[in-house]
């Protein structure tokens, strides 16, 4: 009975933590479309960090994964940083 009860908490945590490193921190893409060649090709898999944007810049050529609706996302190379200055009126 000791056993089964370790599977099932070994299994329960092991479910929890895969969610958790899926939805906060790593999540598969599907490159699609050819306007990332030659850095990414078409249907080529990557997985992204979603917890390095949220500690670190992002810097020119840094690979960014963004939604624009809720049927199409979006993966694009930083090409150009601009510096945008927000003046209080």
């Amino acid at each position: 009975m000791k056993n089964k009860e370790s599977w099932i908490k070994a299994i329960v945590i092991a479910v929890v933590l895969a969610f958790t490193i899926r939805t906060h921190i790593f999540v598969p893409i599907v490159v699609a479309g050819e306007s990332m060649m030659p850095t990414l090709k078409n249907h080529e898999c990557i997985i992204l960090n979603k917890f390095c944007t949220k500690i670190n810049d992002i810097y020119r050529f840094d690979i960014v994964f963004f939604h624009a609706t809720k049927e199409k996302d979006y993966i694009k190379i930083i090409k150009k940083i601009m510096n945008i200055i927000f003046l209080k009126s």
